[in-house]
C-alpha cells in the first residue's frame, strides 16, 4: 500500500503556495524544483514501485513522469524559463481556489 503524504511533503507544498506571492527569479526556480520533485518521486514511487504491480503500462506512464519531471527541472531550475505568482486577475483566482480545494480534498 502506498503511504499517505508524509509531513515533508505536505511542507513542500506549503513552501510551494507561499512563494507564490514572493517576486523574482529565486522563489520560481524553488518552485519549479519542488514541482519538479513532485513529478519524478510520483513517477517512480506510484507508477513504478505502486501501480506496476497492477498494470504494465505504469511502467510506459512512469517513464513519461520522469520525462516531465526532468523537463521541469531544466527548463524550471536549471535555465529560470518558468515563472510563478499570483496577482488579481479571474483566472488567478480560479487557479487559487483550485489549490484550495486540491489542499483540503
Amino acid at each position: 500500500m502506498l503511504p499517505r503524504a508524509t509531513a515533508g511533503d505536505i511542507l513542500l507544498g506549503i513552501v510551494a503556495i507561499a512563494l507564490l506571492f514572493r517576486t523574482g527569479q529565486v522563489p520560481s526556480r524553488v518552485t519549479s524544483a519542488i514541482i519538479a520533485s513532485f513529478w519524478l518521486w510520483t513517477g517512480i514511487a506510484y507508477q513504478w514501485l505502486f501501480f506496476g504491480e497492477i498494470n504494465r503500462a505504469a511502467y510506459v506512464f512512469g517513464a513519461l513522469f520522469l520525462a516531465q519531471g526532468l523537463c521541469l527541472a531544466i527548463v524550471g531550475v536549471l535555465q529560470g524559463r518558468l515563472s510563478f505568482g499570483f496577482g488579481q486577475s479571474r483566472k488567478q483566482w480560479v487557479g487559487a481556489a483550485l489549490i484550495a480545494h486540491a489542499t483540503v480534498a
